[in-house]
């Protein structure tokens, strides 16, 4: 489970975060940054807790698609490509399957994409 710096700032989004089942108790990491702290099961006093989603948790997000998505490794990085109508609409490298994942989520269901520090319009 990618619990990176990375990962933490792309979860935090609000059309990640409202997707969170919080019944469903699954997961939250201990870090801080920029005054933002976030806990293990209040082990922390914080601020804001931001929920990591899983892979699995990720792809129930995205539900039914017509696009395809091809998945590769390449060394430490993970790459991925979205298909639509046989055409190729998106590709990405990310550091972690969860993080590819994400940016699949944003693409597909917001038109989002990853730029590093922060999500935005393609």
């Amino acid at each position: 489970m990618d619990t990176s710096e990375t990962y933490v700032r792309m979860a935090n989004h609000p059309k990640i975060q409202e997707q969170w089942d919080k019944t469903d108790n699954e997961f939250s990491i201990s870090y801080k940054d920029k005054n933002i702290w976030i806990s293990h099961e209040g082990n922390f006093t914080y601020k804001a807790e931001i929920w990591l989603p899983r892979q699995d948790q990720i792809q129930k997000m995205i539900g039914k698609t017509e696009s395809a998505f091809c998945i590769y490794r390449s060394g430490n990085r993970w790459g991925g490509e979205i298909y639509r109508d046989r055409e190729q609409v998106f590709t990405i490298e990310m550091d972690s399957p969860e993080q590819l994942w994400l940016a699949f989520y944003m693409d597909e269901c917001h038109k989002l994409v990853w730029y590093g520090e922060k999500w935005d319009k393609k």
